[in-house]
């Protein structure tokens, strides 16, 4: 026996082949995207980060190159007078004088320069200062050029009261040594703390190593002031930090090869708590360049370009996500349609299945009724042949009985014709075509049903358009067609005191073809049993009072005419139920004859 296969259209199975469509488009191609945007985004951050490091801090070194080729300078300015003057010349203050004057001929760098004994004196000394008594023995730095040769001072106020430093060269001469000392303006050395980038936040200074500002700062400090530095973790020639306001230690270092992880923590730090150091010393000296910069807008412009690949990345994520759930969507709903109409099918074929039952139980039902027909119409000509030479019978009985012998006769053809049909349905036995007025036909079914309407107290109206192409088919299935749709029509009326039925003919021209509806104003039908209205055995009529079998038969009748019936109702308005008859190509004709009235009531 065949199966017919139920699909699972509910709700719940759509809505979990939706999630597998999702999660399957999110597993296949953004889970991948994620992780390949994220990792690239965290190695170009890297790069980056890094990158933007190094150039701080060869920036801070390329200062710090600067600064010392502005020393050495100097120192040689002041060690080629002392190698090439002996300590008599120089004690000559004129000497001096002419001397400053040509170190000082093209910038005036130096303030003043003097000329110190062994034993800490000045012996002379040409500048602004009264200094030719100054007594620098017991200062540390006089020792410290004794022993070095060389000397560059931290800034200092000394005798003079004001931010200064100098460099101090020691000579020897036979066995006594000298010292040939020159003060510089500081702020020549403020002059040299420039750097590109610098932004709101970023300055340029000196220090030395116990963190005192050798030059003044933009933002923050004064010279000889103290810096908020972590000199402790100054180590090397050169470097970079960290530095957290908010930390314990004020400070930590960075392994700049992670940054990725501390770019996020200061992401989330409050604003300016953060900066970036960068430090190089300078040689020959206890000074460090020092470059310092809000940590934020340092990486302004990275920061900017990672959170716009960020951006991107996600609304590209969120791009598929869309689409894919949208093309999810559109695929379930294309195999709920696939579904539904697989179900439609399997429908029409539980509806077969069942017309093939009844044709096989037709098909015996009328070779039953065949027999005892064919005895019949046997026995009624015999009858005749009996009664016609019989002269005791008189004329007026033998009319009598042969007018009832003719009725016999003709509700026999009429079986036969039913059988007939019986047999068409269950075998599809090409029925007898012939061109048919539909409206002629309308109108002799409604005379069939008008007793029944007018005890029913239903009134039929009759709206015929005139002139409609004759239908090549045959009149008795026709008959049987309207027949059934009419009697369901009246029997809709059951248990209301009155209503009508209105049947309407009228040509299809888009389809090529007529149209014939019936509307009645009888109880309706609900929506659940519209479904099944066509399934044999179906029937929504009192037990005793239908078949279930009429519009059935009807709709296969219509089927096989390559016709369409479809129906329409409202619970307490009635129904409407509508056939096309299609016009076979080339093969219609317009009738000859039309019904004469063609709006009628019964």
């Amino acid at each position: 026996m065949l199966k017919i296969r139920e699909p699972d259209i509910s709700n719940t199975s759509y809505s979990k082949l939706l999630r597998g469509f999702i999660v399957g488009a999110v597993a296949c191609s953004i889970l991948p995207l994620f992780l390949l945007g994220w990792v690239s985004f965290l190695n170009y951050s890297q790069f980056s980060t890094s990158t933007m490091a190094d150039y701080y801090k060869n920036a801070v070194v390329d200062n710090r190159k600067i600064v010392e080729l502005f020393l050495d300078d100097r120192m040689s300015d002041i060690r080629v007078v002392a190698s090439t003057h002996s300590f008599e010349f120089l004690s000559d203050s004129s000497n001096l004088v002419k001397i400053l004057n040509i170190l000082n001929q093209s910038v005036p760098h130096f303030t003043d320069i003097g000329l110190i004994n062994p034993e800490g004196r000045h012996v002379a000394y040409v500048g602004p200062y009264n200094l030719s008594d100054a007594n620098y023995s017991e200062t540390s730095w006089f020792k410290e050029v004794q022993s070095r040769g060389v000397y560059i001072s931290n800034v200092l106020m000394g005798f003079r009261k004001i931010p200064h430093f100098f460099i101090a060269v020691s000579r020897s001469e036979g066995e006594a040594s000298w010292i040939l000392r020159a003060t510089i303006n500081s702020e020549f050395l403020s002059s040299l703390m420039t750097m590109a980038r610098a932004g709101k936040t970023g300055e340029v200074f000196l220090v030395n190593r116990e963190g005192i500002y050798q030059t003044s700062p933009r933002l923050d400090g004064l010279i000889m002031g103290k810096a908020s530095l972590p000199m402790n973790l100054f180590k090397g020639e050169s470097g970079i930090l960290i530095s957290d306001v908010n930390a314990p230690s004020n400070s930590f270092s960075v392994d700049l090869n992670i940054p990725v992880i501390y770019r996020l923590r200061a992401t989330l730090a409050p604003p300016h708590s953060q900066q970036i150091i960068a430090f190089s010393r300078i040689r020959a000296t206890d000074w460090f360049v020092v470059a310092k910069q809000d940590f934020m807008e340092f990486f302004g412009d990275i920061d900017h370009l990672n959170m716009v690949i960020l951006i991107l990345l996600h609304v590209s994520i969120l791009a598929i996500l869309i689409v894919s759930s949208l093309t999810a969507r559109y695929m379930i709903k294309l195999i709920e349609r696939r579904d539904k109409e697989a179900e439609k099918l399997n429908s029409q074929l539980l509806r077969a299945r069942k017309l093939a039952s009844v044709g096989e139980l037709a098909a015996g039902v009328a070779h039953e009724i065949n027999n005892p027909l064919a005895v019949i119409l046997t026995e009624s000509m015999v009858m005749r042949e009996l009664t016609a030479d019989e002269t005791e019978i008189s004329k007026s009985f033998r009319e009598d009985l042969f007018n009832s012998l003719s009725q016999i006769d003709g509700q026999i053809q009429r079986c036969a014709h039913i059988t007939q049909n019986l047999l068409n349905f269950s075998r599809r036995i090409s029925s007898a075509s012939e061109f048919v007025n539909v409206n002629a036909v309308l109108g002799d079914v409604v005379g069939f049903v008008e007793k029944k309407a007018h005890s029913s107290n239903v009134k039929i109206s009759l709206n015929l358009q005139q002139n409609l192409p004759e239908l090549k088919t045959d009149r008795f299935e026709l008959e049987q067609v309207f027949i059934n749709l009419i009697n369901n029509a009246i029997d809709a009326h059951e248990g209301i005191q009155s209503g009508s039925v209105n049947i309407i003919s009228r040509l299809d021209v888009v389809r090529n073809g007529m149209v014939v509806s019936v509307a009645d104003t009888g109880s309706g039908i609900s929506d659940e049993n519209l479904e099944r209205l066509f399934d044999p055995f179906f029937t929504t009529k009192p037990p005793g009072k239908g078949t279930g079998l009429g519009l059935s038969i009807s709709y296969s009748i219509i089927k096989h005419m390559g016709g369409d019936i479809s129906a329409h109702s409202e619970i307490g308005k009635g129904s409407v139920f509508s056939v096309f008859f299609p016009f076979p190509t080339d093969e219609h004709r317009y009738a000859t004859s039309v019904v004469q009235d063609s709006r009628k009531e019964y």
